[in-house]
């Protein structure tokens, strides 16, 4: 996906990556996508984006009904728009900025990790939206960068990340740079593809 700066709408690019089952885990993601979306149109600033996820979590408590209990979803994605670009996050999923051919995770992972190695210790996430039984607040990763220079943003699920490390992202970035997400996402299947994998690209010009 390419985004001029001089585009008047904002661009809002997110990966959504639903839990609770197979359908918990589709209304939920389907609910976070509508309502994050909704809210983040107008949502200029870090702390403006900070609260439509709050509002997103807690439409996800009220959303649960009788077998979609527990439901939940990570998030992760950019908001650009102009000059100014909002990167956000909760849960596992991920956002990375490449510029000058070096790739840097700007996200933060709400994982359990090895203190040692900083590897996932396992598939269990410190937050959520929704995602429990008894309604919580949430607080959410957002960093505000500015895009004067081109530059590439990378978003992805954990069925990426967790399979394929930083530096081989940043290599296949570097050496193929026209189809680097097909890449990633072979190199992710050759290795199990365990979970589900989404990957968005969005070069900034």
């Amino acid at each position: 996906m390419v985004f001029h700066k001089s585009d008047h709408e904002p661009l809002i690019c997110m990966v959504v990556d639903g839990m609770g089952g197979h359908a918990g885990g589709r209304l939920a993601s389907r609910i976070a996508v509508r309502e994050a979306h909704k809210r983040l149109v107008s949502a200029a600033k870090p702390k403006a984006v900070a609260e439509a996820l709050e509002q997103v979590n807690q439409e996800l408590f009220t959303s649960m009904h009788q077998g979609t209990e527990g439901m939940g979803a990570t998030i992760a994605g950019v908001r650009i728009h102009r000059g100014n670009a909002v990167a956000f996050n909760v849960g596992d999923s991920r956002v990375y900025a490449f510029e000058e051919d070096r790739l840097m995770q700007i996200s933060v992972d709400d994982a359990f990790r090895d203190k040692r190695n900083g590897r996932k210790v396992s598939s269990a996430i410190t937050q959520s939206l929704g995602g429990g039984f008894r309604r919580r607040r949430i607080d959410a990763h957002v960093i505000e960068r500015d895009v004067d220079a081109p530059q590439r943003f990378l978003i992805c699920s954990d069925g990426l990340s967790d399979l394929v490390q930083d530096y081989e992202i940043e290599e296949v970035m570097r050496k193929f740079p026209h189809d680097y997400v097909s890449r990633m996402l072979g190199h992710a299947l050759d290795r199990g593809g365990r979970d589900n994998i989404s990957i968005i690209s969005v070069r900034v010009l």
